[in-house]
């Protein structure tokens, strides 16, 4: 066999190699990803906007991420309307279990957030200066109160495993 034959050969079997790899390879199937809902490798974000209704007086109203949130609550960042007034209360929960993952009492700033529980040893005393993330494992309801009518505010939550 020819030299040259030989090179063909080889630069043949070397792109099936690659072609099988790539074929092969774990990240080449995409997961389908709920609405609202958008993906960043391991990291979710889940944005959930909640809009106060136009009535007279201190308005409350909530809504609900699409999907479970399963996983950890790694950051949130709040963006108001820009009508809100300072009187407003910003709480994030879950129901099952029971979990209040973020509560702002009078705020009206857009920011980030980065909520966390303190560690515990054995004997379920706190452990000064530990803290980890939050786990969630339901649908996350955002709820607004105090606000007042036609205002909005948008909590996106950053989670994953």
């Amino acid at each position: 066999m020819s030299p040259e034959r030989k090179t063909i050969r080889a630069i043949l079997v070397i792109l099936a190699l690659l072609i099988i790899a790539a074929l092969a390879w774990p990240g080449h199937a995409t997961q389908p990803v709920a609405a609202q809902q958008s993906a960043y490798g391991w990291l979710q974000v889940d944005e959930v906007v909640v809009a106060v209704p136009a009535t007279a007086g201190a308005v409350s109203a909530s809504a609900r991420t699409t999907a479970p949130v399963m996983g950890h609550i790694y950051a949130i960042n709040l963006d108001y309307g820009s009508t809100v007034t300072s009187t407003a209360d910003i709480t994030i929960s879950q129901a099952s279990p029971a979990l209040t993952i973020l509560s702002l009492t009078d705020t009206y700033t857009d920011g980030w957030y980065y909520p966390e529980a303190q560690a515990t040893g054995s004997t379920g005393s706190a452990i000064s200066g530990a803290y980890d993330r939050l786990p969630a494992g339901d649908r996350l309801t955002v709820a607004a109160a105090e606000m007042i009518s036609n205002t909005t505010v948008t909590a996106t939550i950053y989670w994953g495993q």
